[in-house]
């Protein structure tokens, strides 16, 4: 999305946010969510506990949808990978951006 309609996007930036956006997902679905981490039963496997927060700590960030955290950490690291690099040659932009 960040490519459609920010000028600035890079390549890098773009590639930064899938990954960061893919890992935290699976993290977050493997480790944390109550519903899904259960019944996956790889937490347990590997730490004992099934998730890495227990209800008793927080029972609302056990049923927060991974998307509800991978989503903001993926745009802010296209954001900031992308302020960070070497933006696209004028000329390019201009011709996809149609000016």
């Amino acid at each position: 999305v960040g490519g459609l309609f920010w000028r600035r996007m890079t390549r890098p930036g773009a590639l930064a946010s899938i990954l960061v956006g893919l890992s935290s997902s699976v993290f977050w679905t493997v480790f944390v969510n109550a519903k899904t981490a259960v019944g996956l039963g790889i937490c347990k496997a590997l730490f004992g506990t099934a998730t890495l927060i227990p209800a008793s700590l927080s029972p609302t960030w056990a049923v927060v949808d991974p998307m509800l955290v991978a989503l903001p950490l993926s745009a802010l690291v296209a954001i900031v990978v992308s302020l960070a690099t070497k933006p696209m040659p004028a000329a390019h932009v201009a011709h996809v951006f149609g000016k």
